[in-house]
């Protein structure tokens, strides 16, 4: 038979304490990080903050600004519409922008929410035949609009923000 002295025996518990501990410190730490990352999604969604309109003969430039970058976009061009969908953000912008003396008549802006994921939907409505660029700069997402057919640089240009319905 074998037998172990207590020196032995004790050094051989105070090693099962410390893998017990480590596993236990290592489980800890594992459901801390996970819970911070889940939390932390949460945060990951840009806020539109301001949407501005300039022209500049043919173009007209749309630039939207969020708290945060706004890389996660997509545009898509329809016969006189052109569809941005930003994912992962929300909207403080206004729900519509009129454009006066330019071929870009209306900017719409439509916060929706799909299967819990928040996004953004602009739709520019042009004249046909317009078609759509864009360039982001770190929080702006800027979309030059451009026309096929000439307009004249010298005609006055404005946009007004419609306001919000209050709902109540």
């Amino acid at each position: 038979m074998f037998f172990q002295d207590s020196n032995t025996q004790k050094k051989q518990m105070n090693t099962y304490r410390k893998n017990f501990l480590l596993s236990i410190s290592g489980f800890v730490i594992f459901v801390w990080a996970l819970f911070a990352v889940s939390s932390g999604a949460a945060n990951l969604s840009v806020n539109l903050m301001r949407l501005n309109l300039t022209q500049t003969g043919g173009t007209v430039k749309v630039e939207i600004t969020g708290d945060k970058p706004v890389t996660n976009f997509r545009i898509k061009q329809l016969d006189n519409k052109i569809v941005v969908q930003i994912k992962s953000a929300r909207s403080r912008l206004q729900p519509a922008y009129q454009v006066q003396g330019s071929f870009v008549d209306e900017v719409q802006v439509v916060a929706k929410e799909f299967n819990g994921a928040s996004f953004v939907e602009l739709t520019i409505n042009t004249q046909q035949g317009a078609t759509a660029t864009s360039v982001t700069e770190f929080n702006k997402l800027i979309i030059f609009v451009d026309s096929s057919v000439a307009f004249k640089t010298n005609e006055s240009f404005s946009f007004i923000a419609k306001e919000r319905p209050i709902t109540g």
